[in-house]
Formats: C-alpha cells, sequence, structure tokens
C-alpha cells in the first residue's frame, strides 16, 4: 500500500457582512464573534471567552467540528476504497483472489451556513480591537477576547 503524506482539506466558515465570525466558548457554551485577522495577529497570544474569561485550546463551533468529522470519514472511506481496489487487481491470476464490494454511502458535506446570532460590536479599549458579544455582556461587563482585561461595559 502506498501513503499519502499530506491530508489537508478546507473548511469554509461564513463571516458576517463585517468580516466577523462564529466562536463558541467550550467551557462556558456562548456564542462570539471575531475578525480571523485579529485573533491571527502576531500580538494576540491567547482567545479569552468574552463571557467567563477563560482560556480554551479552541472555539470551534459544532457545525465546524461536524463537517470537519464527516470530511475525515469520506477521505479515510475514499481512500481505503482506492486501496482495496488497487490490491484487488494486483490479486488478478493469483492463487488467493481479492474482490472488493464498496456499498459506503458518502456523508454529506454541506456547506457551514451563516447564522444569525443576536450579538452586538464591541470596542476593546486596551487593546484597540473589536468583538461581537451578547448585549447583556456589553451592558454588566465582558472580557477582553485579546488580553483578558474585565471591561465594565462603561463606553
Amino acid at each position: 500500500m502506498k501513503t499519502e503524506d499530506n491530508l489537508n482539506f478546507e473548511i469554509s466558515i461564513p463571516t458576517d457582512n463585517e468580516g466577523f465570525v462564529l466562536l463558541k466558548c467550550p467551557i462556558c457554551k456562548d456564542l462570539f464573534k471575531l475578525k480571523p485577522s485579529d485573533f491571527r495577529s502576531d500580538g494576540v497570544f491567547s482567545i479569552y471567552c468574552p463571557s467567563c474569561g477563560l482560556i480554551s485550546d479552541n472555539y470551534i463551533t459544532e457545525d465546524v467540528l461536524e463537517l470537519a468529522l464527516k470530511k475525515a470519514n469520506n477521505y479515510i472511506n475514499d481512500y481505503l476504497a482506492r486501496e482495496f481496489k488497487e490490491m484487488g487487481k494486483s490479486s488478478k491470476g493469483s492463487l488467493i483472489q481479492l474482490k472488493v464490494k464498496n456499498d459506503y454511502k458518502r456523508k454529506n458535506e454541506q456547506p457551514i451556513m451563516l447564522r444569525a446570532e443576536n450579538l452586538e460590536k464591541k470596542e476593546y479599549m486596551c487593546c484597540k480591537m473589536q468583538a461581537k458579544i451578547k448585549p447583556i455582556l456589553k451592558m454588566s461587563g465582558s472580557y477582553c477576547p485579546y488580553c483578558g482585561v474585565m471591561d465594565y461595559g462603561i463606553e
């Protein structure tokens, strides 16, 4: 069996009309939005949840994770089907022959749709960056997603 060294696939995550992408804190389950260009910048080392203020390894939403799993599952099954088919071809004329029947039904890889969320834009003066957060957090206070400082909602 030959191996493929490079397993890469892309998942397009839609942004809203202002360029913000939806994220979900795995700790408190709150949703918020950031601009990918902001959280990928060299000056940002961690992302803090605006609601609970904690840092997580990822803020991937369920629909992104579900699509990634479907893509990986389809890739693995397609790869195995190709390899077994090659093994079947190479076994022709030998004492033991391999016949492969592929009944696998590919999982539907629907693109992620933009969801309407009731989030409002908030500018964090500490980092001069923006996020979209729940209106109640905007009034009562939230943590800056870029540095973790509590902003008490006074603008």
